[in-house]
């Protein structure tokens, strides 16, 4: 009950209008811990706010509500200021980027603070990473992460953003098809040096990004948003044959079909089907960003649910994600036994706690009903 409502309420922001009255035995606390998971609980702070008095929550709860939009229009208004301001010293170094999906997907939101983002990504060559690096470093980013697709940067514990040469990382299967993204961008409306991807290839990369949250540790109901607003926007201006012909090389056409049918129900119908209520409930267990529960149960069911198989690559996993980890992987390929041990070691006496977790998730995967599951969810997606 709790996530339909949650529904109601976000098609009610997006769309700015009045919800439907809440259902008498509504149970107001569930419905923030839910929206706050899915970082949503501002954005659906104004459709709570256009409820008559006696329907909304009592005022501690309408509080918490309110405060997080509040911290929503903050970082919104920080992250702009500071990657605006990067942004220029891009165009004075005549440094060529591309910003990439919530910083362009916020404009199509009543607000922009409606859409947050945990950092801001941004697509670059990467023989122009040196440059960039000093040029976050004068805007007092610190160098945070590297995987073999992008660099993190961070800013007062605030700030992120996340500098990539790829799109996608090497172990996704989405990698190859979007390697040669940076031949086919297109010059952006007002400045000299920010490129845009394509329509379409937004929209392509929009699906795979998501399938690839989907797939793995799961993702929030916020991703749905974005896909309805986005073909809202675009869809009857879309090229359908590239689209076609690019889910159809991605492996994301009946992907993309199932959840722009179900977004669609969701945010403009009022009839949900099966599929639909299915997914909804997966992403909204699953949080913004995925649970490593779904994480656990996704790798095992790669696996065709044989957990020795998912622990044998879970204690020696490939090259490419311990190059991720081990840096010196890439220059010295013969130290992967030692860096598997090393790896082993770290895990078994400084994260005991997250192995005995990991344990039993796996442990519990078959009893519990949740291999079964996301075995089910994924076939009806048509990612299994």
């Amino acid at each position: 009950m709790e996530n339909k409502y949650i529904v109601a309420l976000l098609r009610a922001a997006i769309n700015n209008t009045t919800p439907n009255n809440p259902p008498d035995n509504i149970d107001w606390k569930k419905i923030y811990t839910i929206s706050a998971a899915n970082s949503i609980a501002g954005t659906i702070c104004p459709a709570i706010m256009r409820l008559p008095k006696e329907c909304q929550p009592d005022k501690d709860t309408i509080n918490l509500f309110s405060r997080s939009e509040m911290i929503a229009v903050c970082i919104d208004s920080m992250q702009e200021y500071e990657l605006t301001s990067v942004m220029n010293s891009f165009e004075e170094n005549h440094i060529i980027y591309t910003p990439l999906k919530g910083w362009f997907m916020k404009k199509l939101y009543p607000f922009p603070y409606m859409r947050t983002m945990c950092d801001v990504d941004i697509l670059v060559n990467k023989s122009d990473l040196p440059i960039i690096s000093n040029i976050l470093k004068e805007h007092d980013f610190q160098y945070e992460s590297h995987t073999n697709n992008h660099d993190g940067y961070i800013k007062s514990d605030k700030i992120s953003v996340e500098m990539h040469w790829n799109l996608f990382p090497e172990d996704v299967p989405y990698h190859d098809y979007f390697s040669d993204i940076m031949s086919k961008l297109i010059d952006a409306d007002d400045k000299a040096y920010m490129k845009k991807l394509s329509k379409e290839d937004y929209y392509l990369h929009l699906i795979a990004h998501l399938a690839k949250h989907f797939d793995r540790s799961g993702t929030g109901i916020r991703s749905l948003v974005d896909i309805w607003l986005y073909n809202k926007k675009y869809r009857d201006t879309l090229d359908m044959n590239y689209l076609n012909l690019g889910l159809t090389e991605l492996g994301l056409s009946e992907f993309e079909s199932t959840i722009y049918k179900a977004a669609t129900q969701l945010f403009s119908g009022d009839i949900w089907d099966d599929t639909t209520l299915a997914i909804t409930n997966y992403v909204m267990s699953s949080g913004t960003y995925g649970t490593k529960d779904t994480y656990i149960v996704s790798a095992l069911n790669k696996k065709g649910g044989n957990k020795l198989s998912y622990l044998i690559n879970r204690i020696f996993p490939d090259r490419t994600f311990m190059e991720m980890h081990f840096p010196i992987l890439a220059k010295c390929p013969v130290l992967l036994p030692a860096c598997w041990l090393a790896r082993l070691f770290k895990c078994v006496f400084f994260r005991s706690t997250n192995v005995r977790n990991e344990l039993s998730t796996l442990k519990n995967a078959t009893s519990d009903g949740t291999l079964d599951e996301n075995t089910k969810i994924k076939k009806m997606c048509g990612l299994n």
